[in-house]
């Protein structure tokens, strides 16, 4: 016995590893970055941020004002017969300075109402559709006037990538297979989104009433 203990070869450290225990070591240090990393956000974003907690501040409503716009009467478009409309609309917003820009700019906000509407046939008008979109079209035609840009859609809210996709990356970058571990650990759930701004914030015309609307 003791002559085979001498006689046997100790490890080469130049020899190859198991390939799969080399596979499972790196999808654990991958599996705990990401609970790492997911848990830290969550904490910080959720209830248990403590003193990272921002408070959200809401705005005391303020009052609509509203600027009438009556009597514009147009040719609509031809449809086989001449057909005439006559629209009274009122302006809705919430800055009150808005009041005598509309003022000053009404010949203009008036003539490119009448020139959109000579675009439009009475059977498209008369639709809910046409009536909804002619509201967005209106409201677009003032802020322009008034040199109010359109504000810009929400960004979305960036959340932590799934922990197959980080493995899968990292397996890339070290040209490893690594096993879905998605099972594992269990899914961290995406933010809330972001609370809507409140209509009385809003810069601009927001609405456009219609107080007559007839076609003839």
């Amino acid at each position: 016995m003791a002559t085979s203990a001498k006689n046997a070869k100790p490890a080469d450290p130049a020899a190859p590893q198991n390939p799969k225990k080399k596979i499972f070591i790196i999808a654990g240090v991958v599996v705990a970055v990401a609970v790492a990393g997911g848990l830290g956000w969550f904490f910080a974003k959720g209830k248990g941020g403590g003193e990272h907690h921002e408070e959200v501040k809401v705005s005391q409503p303020k009052p609509p004002q509203f600027f009438p716009i009556d009597n514009i009467i147009v040719n609509l478009r031809s449809e086989g017969a001449d057909q005439v409309m006559q629209l009274g609309v009122s302006l809705k917003f919430y800055d009150p300075e808005l009041d005598a820009k509309l003022k000053l700019n009404l010949p203009e906000v008036r003539g490119r109402i009448l020139q959109l509407l000579t675009t439009k046939t009475a059977r498209e008008l008369l639709t809910p559709e046409g009536k909804n979109k002619l509201t967005k079209e209106i409201v677009t035609i003032c802020n322009y006037v008034l040199g109010i840009p359109a504000e810009p859609a929400p960004a979305p809210v960036p959340h932590p990538a799934p922990v197959s996709q980080v493995a899968a990356a990292h397996a890339q970058d070290g040209h490893e297979e690594v096993a879905d571990v998605s099972a594992v650990v269990p899914t961290l759930p995406p933010p809330p989104p972001p609370p809507p701004k409140p209509i009385w914030e809003k810069k601009g015309v927001v609405d456009a009433l219609y107080t007559s609307f007839i076609i003839q």
